[in-house]
């Protein structure tokens, strides 16, 4: 529910979706979210990276590959920004993890459009953008953007964590990146407590 929750705040309000699984109670946080203060953006247009962001959500990656807590579950990565970001952690998972364990846990790297109707147990989202840009970002307002953003978040099945570099008071009020963080830091109203 705290997952699909926040597609039915910006797409389905008058229509709520409901999930259709049953969770047990010792089940993973459904929502992490990790601000890396030192997000730096680098490159333009489709080309735009943040590579602190992208080390630190390798490394998460890496770490619940490793817990006991997620075996046998399956990840993906979605970058909402260009497709660099997405090529550069495809690269360091695959330096990190090997091409055996990117095969076994379905670990798939791409941009919204490489998810379209595809799913993952864990999800991964990547926001790139930082304070830190070289020129200022355009807010997410569009109907396109709520499009998109509805297909990254809804592709977690168990966990979504959303790694950000900039906070949501820097943001205006009517961007989905800041209705992103916000909800992700408070999903469904109410603190998810418990982390790894």
């Amino acid at each position: 529910p705290e997952i699909i929750g926040f597609s039915n705040r910006i797409a389905y309000s008058n229509a709520p979706l409901f999930p259709m699984r049953v969770y047990s109670p010792n089940r993973l946080n459904p929502i992490e979210t990790r601000f890396i203060a030192n997000g730096l953006c680098e490159g333009d247009g489709q080309k735009i990276h943040n590579r602190p962001e992208a080390v630190q959500l390798v490394q998460a990656l890496k770490r619940c590959v490793e817990h006991p807590d997620y075996e046998g579950m399956s990840f993906g990565v979605i970058c909402l920004q260009g497709y660099e970001q997405a090529d550069i952690i495809d690269r360091m998972l695959l330096r990190e993890l090997g091409p055996r364990v990117i095969e076994e846990r379905e670990i798939k790297c791409g941009n919204v459009y490489s998810f379209q109707g595809d799913e993952r147990d864990v999800m991964f989202v990547s926001m790139v953008v930082a304070n830190e840009c070289e020129r200022r970002f355009n807010a997410r307002t569009s109907e396109a953007d709520r499009q998109q953003y509805n297909v990254a978040i809804s592709r977690a099945r168990d966990q979504l964590w959303l790694f950000h570099s900039v906070r949501s008071e820097d943001l205006k009020s009517g961007c989905l990146r800041r209705q992103l963080i916000e909800y992700c830091e408070e999903p469904l109203g109410i603190l998810c407590e418990g982390s790894l």
